[in-house]
């Protein structure tokens, strides 16, 4: 309690200084123009001024309740002058009240030009003060608005691209689950409970959130053992890590539709063991993620596009703002996906 009393006691404190210094400053101004006594000189300055700080508290807050626009500057100049009017006219009563026993009564009449023309510029400033004060916070709320409003198209956008990803996987799945109950139901339950664990990691993944490699390859590693349930012993991957690049980060969620279009393609047309190869390295504030899968190229479905690399381009877009991050070389027998994830440190 007693913080706000002290901080309440300091502000008055160092505005008081300067206000009875520029009371004094005033009242010897009116002094050697219109040749009044001290005393006089001094009442009138008292009395202007806490009209003058009155309406100047006004300008301040007025534009809370009115703001006109900036082709309409007239209307502030306009409200400037009537408070001034406001300020001459009180302070004329207050001194003809005050000083009617004195001989020099029209000291009020002699000064209220200067006082008024002192009104008008404190009242013009701090209506100008206080409407750029106002749009400058209107400019940041609108542009707050505008940042949400872009936030939340870029987590529709994410959902949507992720949603589009997730079907192709799992009814392939479903599939292969229903292919199995009949022949192999051993198998079929084992490949449900995975199908489980997967979907329910990818539920609770945040699109906008990094995770470790390590945590990555877990959720990968979930995946795969589905694929596997699925081809059996014509898929077969390899992964090379660097043991620097286990504790960097990435987007959740991204390495499986690259491994899955690895698979889609690597597994097209033939029914020979194939090797899919994962290699993540750490250079400096880069982590470099290749996945190679080999591709017939007498096959003419292999030129296809692949699956969800264009989304997954659009998501790091959308994430780092970089058309960059992602890329894909091709040879006679082999197809690349490149992915390069900035690292904050």
């Amino acid at each position: 309690m007693s913080r706000p009393k002290t901080s309440s006691l300091s502000s008055i404190a160092y505005w008081s200084v300067p206000a009875i210094i520029w009371i004094v400053f005033y009242s010897f101004i009116l002094e050697e123009v219109f040749n009044i006594s001290f005393a006089q000189s001094m009442v009138e300055s008292a009395v202007a001024n806490l009209f003058l700080i009155g309406t100047a508290l006004v300008s301040l807050n007025i534009s809370k309740y009115y703001t006109p626009s900036s082709d309409r500057i007239f209307y502030m100049l306009a409200i400037a002058a009537l408070l001034s009017a406001v300020v001459v006219a009180a302070d004329l009563f207050v001194m003809t009240y005050l000083l009617n026993d004195f001989v020099e009564i029209p000291i009020v009449q002699q000064s209220k030009n200067m006082l008024g023309g002192f009104a008008f510029l404190i009242n013009s400033a701090g209506l100008g003060f206080s409407l750029q004060l106002n749009a400058m916070k209107d400019s940041q709320e609108t542009k707050a608005k505008h940042q949400e409003a872009e936030n939340l198209n870029k987590e529709a956008e994410l959902l949507k691209l992720r949603h589009q990803l997730q079907p192709h996987f799992l009814f392939n799945s479903l599939n292969s689950i229903n292919a199995l109950i009949t022949i192999q139901p051993k198998e079929a339950r084992k490949m449900v409970q995975q199908l489980s664990e997967f979907l329910r990691g990818t539920i609770r993944a945040d699109e906008h959130n990094l995770v470790s490699i390590e945590n990555e390859l877990k959720h990968l590693d979930l995946y795969l053992k589905i694929e596997k349930v699925r081809f059996g012993h014509r898929l077969n991957t390899l992964i090379d890590l660097d043991e620097n690049a286990n504790i960097k980060t990435i987007p959740s969620l991204l390495l499986q539709p690259l491994m899955e279009n690895a698979i889609k393609f690597g597994l097209y047309g033939t029914t020979d063991l194939v090797d899919i190869s994962l290699k993540i390295a750490s250079n400096n504030n880069m982590v470099e993620l290749i996945i190679t899968n080999p591709i017939d190229g007498d096959v003419k479905s292999q030129s296809g596009t692949g699956f969800g690399l264009a989304s997954i381009h659009r998501r790091l877009y959308l994430l780092y703002g970089r058309t960059d991050l992602l890329t894909t070389t091709k040879t006679e027998n082999t197809f690349s996906a490149i992915l390069k994830i900035p690292q904050n440190s």
